[in-house]
Order: C-alpha cells, then sequence, then structure tokens
C-alpha cells in the first residue's frame, strides 16, 4: 500500500479534516502551553527537603 504525503488522517473533533495552518495553530498552541508550564515552574519555590 502506498502511502501518499498528505494522506494524512487527522481530524477535528466533528471529524472534518485539518487544514494545514489549522495544524500549525495546534502546535503553536502545544508549544505555547508547554513554555508557560516551564515559566510556572521555574517560579515556584525550591521544596523543602523531607529529611530536615
Amino acid at each position: 500500500m502506498i502511502r501518499r504525503r498528505y494522506d494524512d488522517h487527522r481530524t477535528d473533533p466533528s471529524g472534518r479534516p485539518l487544514i494545514r495552518w489549522e495544524r500549525q495553530a495546534t502546535k503553536y498552541l502545544a508549544f505555547v502551553q508547554l513554555a508557560a508550564c516551564l515559566i510556572i515552574y521555574r517560579k515556584l519555590p525550591p521544596a523543602a527537603s523531607p529529611c530536615g
């Protein structure tokens, strides 16, 4: 079976195939969420050690 380059089956919840800019927006949103998590993580104070 030969799979064409643009024959991917990514769809949104309604079942409509995603177009190129929608896929890029999804990846960009994931990147922004990851960056936000890292920024928040770095701003948290270090946890106290349980050993005392």
